[in-house]
This record gives C-alpha cells, structure tokens and sequence, in this order.
C-alpha cells in the first residue's frame, strides 16, 4: 500500500473485510476497472484477526484501516478515513456495474442524500434469482435497503447521523430507518451489483433466506441487535475450521485431458474439462466448508477468475512439481487458520460435499485421509494441521499404477493411520468416459460433452483405451 495522494477523488469507497485475504486485490480491482477511468478512493478497513487481509494487500494506492470487528465499526472507521464528497460502502464479495461512479453521482444530484444498487445475486440457480427479486421489490417499497446491496452516501449526510450504529448486525436497517426518520430521500437504482453466492450456498438457500427473514421480523418486533446476534452466525463470510483446496486448471486446449484429447479433440477435452469443473465447483460449494479455488498457471488468475466468477476463494498453485503444489496448498490452508484441510482434483465427477465432510471428518493429529481412485492413484488426500506429513505427497512416479499405495505407506512410516474413502474413477481416457456414462454419474451440460468426445474418438479411430 501507498500513503493516499494529498487531493483525494469526489468518490470514496469503504470495504469492511473480515478474513478476506484472497479476493482483496480482486475486489480493489474490480472497483477500478469498473469505474471506467473515473478516479476513485479506496479504504480498506480490516477487522478480522491479525488485519491478516491488509496485510495480504498489495494493490497500490490503497488506504488501510485497523480496527476493531463487526461490519458497522468497520464501516465507521473507513468513512472516517475517507475524504470523498460521497461514501460507498462495498463488501469484499460483491461486483460493481460498469460506470458506477455516475450511476451514484447522477442518484445523489438531487434530493436524494443515500441510496443502492439493486441486488444481484451471481449464481444461475433460479432460486436465487427470485431470493434477489424480493430482496430488490421489499427494497423500493420500503426504502431501506440491506448492505450487500452496495450502500451509499453523501459524506455530510452520513456524518450528521453519527454513520452506522456500533451494533454487531441490522446496521443496514438501522441507518436507512433513521434517514426515513427524518424524512430523507432515498435513491434505490435499477442497475445490479453482483453479490457472492457462498452465504447461501454454504447455508442452504431456503435456510439462509428464512434466516434473514425471521431476523428482520424479530428487530422491527422489538429485538435488539445484540440478542438477534446470538442466533446470527458471527463473521459468517470468515473462515470455517475446516477447508477443500480444489485444486484446477486453466481450461487451455491442449493443456488438460490430453489422454482424451489424444482420443477426439483438444478443444472439446478443454470444453469437458471447464463444464466437469464448474459442475463440481457448484456441488461442493454447498458443503459445510470452505472452499480455496487453487489454481494453475499462477499467470492465468484474471483469466480463471473471469471463467469461474468473482466471489470465490482463488489460491495460486506454488511449486516446481504436483508434490511440492500439494504441500504449499496445504501449507498456506493452514495459515489461513484451517484445522482441517483436505485436497481433491477437478476431475472427480464422483466426488460429492458428502464424501469431502466424511474425509474431514476422520482427520485427527494421528489420522490422515486419502481417497484411492481406480487407476491406482488418489483423488483427495486430508490432514488435520498438527498431523500435516507435506513430504508424503512427493511421488517420483505421479501418473502410475501405484501413488496411492506409496502414499498410504509414506504416511504409515510417519506415524498416521490412514482412513480410506470410496474408491472413485477420475475422468481421464476414453474407457473412462463410458463407464461413468453407464453409470450416470454425469449430469447437466457434462454428459453430453462426454458423449461427443466418445463420438469424436470413433470417428478419428481408435483412441488411448486405458493406461
């Protein structure tokens, strides 16, 4: 970060992080890229333990701000550091429209003294959609939006109400009541922020949305934020204890499933690969986890943030080898503050949210999990930290009949037992294909990209049929 220059922009924007170290340049980005040239302040205001996300921070020009948790504090101490005319409040999570700086500008130009994007919600499910629409229409009846809708401010309007209220939740609420209260105009746009989907993903759509609910009908009840706190999830955007480093690929023909490519084509293997991808991608971020997107080329984060969407966790894959990869994964999960971390490849069509709880499940200091797939290696392998062996995943023979018995032994001679999940087949060859196709284990636009590479592998001769 850089001291902030002497002449700041008209527009100041405030994020409130909580553990938000591996989006935060994303996000500091976004806002950039999104404002079109327009130049913008950006205050970064961390409260999660250690500041650990500013410390992650290396976007230039940044304002950082260390201050004690909960969003509403947060918020209070980047507006107090910010030196715009007007104060947009931003989480970490959440997309900017295109042009935004004259979206606000032009929605405060008048009476109006705050306002807010409609909401977006970033997710094809069609449940979500219709969470976004209600949240959107209870917005502009009531004028009082909820603060992933990305709230702002004119600088003097917020400061005469004294900003947000030091509560732990329903500061959003709070402060839109009081402008009403006061018989403030409201602006709520037509145009959408893009939120994250992760909160209901990981808490299930109807449970996240009757949660919010009943919330808000407790506080306009009487319930004061403190008690609605105790049946809120605190920091629910802060990492569990417990992680899956999902570890991918940038989908380059030619550089994934090259056995299958080797059968068909290399652009339909890279088009398989990228739908088996985001088809696993969706199905475990509904777990009760957290989920780290650790990709490979490092030099492609832009290019696989773009393809797999904003809002993720996204991780560069570190090492010389898969080996060394595997263990830096591990090793930054845990520095994270994970407990509990298990690793799993892409290519799985088997690997369910059920099936990584169960390897998360049984790890202990003294027990590590590992998940044999039928070609003789293995699809997931799990340690709790303080039982964490990173020299039994370096294989001088990766790609052979017997990685997962010289894992299971290398982790025996150090100690740990190992628990062994289901056996899976991984999605490699031609024969692959067909007896997952049998089995039905392919869904949505996956199956029929298994099909046409089968198709195309007749129609070119004989392919690869096994290793």
């Amino acid at each position: 970060m850089t001291p902030k220059a002497t002449s700041a922009p008209p527009i100041s924007v405030i994020i409130p992080v909580y553990g938000e170290e591996t989006i935060i340049d994303q996000t500091v980005r976004m806002v950039r890229e999104t404002a079109c040239g327009v130049p913008v302040e950006i205050v970064v205001a961390d409260g999660g333990p250690g500041h650990a996300t500013l410390a992650a921070l290396t976007e230039p020009d940044v304002t950082g701000v260390r201050c004690p948790p909960g969003r509403g504090v947060q918020m209070n101490a980047g507006g107090a550091a910010a030196h715009g005319e007007i104060l947009v409040f931003l989480h970490a999570d959440t997309r900017l429209p295109d042009g935004w700086p004259g979206r606000v500008a032009h929605a405060l130009s008048g009476r109006a003294v705050a306002g807010a994007f409609s909401l977006g919600i970033d997710s094809p499910r069609r449940s979500l959609a219709l969470v976004a629409a209600a949240a959107n229409l209870r917005s502009r009846l009531e004028r009082v939006p909820y603060g992933d809708q990305t709230l702002f401010f004119r600088a003097d309007a917020f400061r005469a109400l004294g900003g947000f209220a030091p509560v732990p939740i329903m500061e959003d609420v709070d402060i839109f009541r009081r402008l009403r209260t006061r018989g403030e105009r409201i602006h709520i746009l037509r145009e959408r922020v893009l939120t994250s989907p992760r909160r209901w993903e990981r808490d299930g759509v109807a449970w996240r949305t009757l949660c919010n609910w009943l919330l808000r009908l407790r506080y306009a009840f009487g319930a004061t934020p403190e008690r609605l706190a105790e049946s809120y999830r605190p920091h629910a955007d802060a990492p569990s204890r417990d992680c899956l480093l999902f570890f991918v690929k940038h989908p380059e023909p030619g550089a994934v499933k090259t056995r299958l490519a080797r059968a068909a084509s290399m652009e339909t293997a890279a088009r398989f690969y990228a739908a088996l991808v985001e088809d696993r991608l969706a199905a475990l971020e509904c777990g009760d986890f957290d989920v780290l997107v650790c990709f490979a080329p490092a030099r492609r984060r832009e290019e696989i943030a773009a393809w797999l969407g904003p809002g993720r966790e996204y991780l560069a894959q570190r090492g010389a080898d898969l080996g060394e990869r595997m263990e830096n994964g591990f090793r930054d999960a845990f520095a994270r503050g994970y407990d509990r971390v298990v690793l799993a490849g892409s290519d799985i069509p088997g690997l369910t949210p059920e099936l990584v709880r169960s390897g998360l499940d049984v790890l202990t200091t003294g027990r590590a999990a590992l998940g044999p797939a039928e070609d003789g290696g293995y699809y997931l392998a799990g340690f709790h930290r303080d039982g964490f062996v990173g020299a039994a995943l370096h294989d001088p023979e990766w790609s052979t009949h017997g990685v997962f018995a010289r894992a299971r032994g290398a982790l025996a001679g150090a100690g740990l037992a190992v628990a062994e999940l289901d056996r899976l087949r991984d999605a490699d060859t031609p024969d692959d294909l067909r007896a997952l196709l049998d089995a039905g284990v392919f869904g949505g636009p996956v199956k029929p990209l298994a099909r046409a590479l089968l198709e195309e592998g007749s129609a070119t001769g004989p392919g690869e049929g096994g290793r």
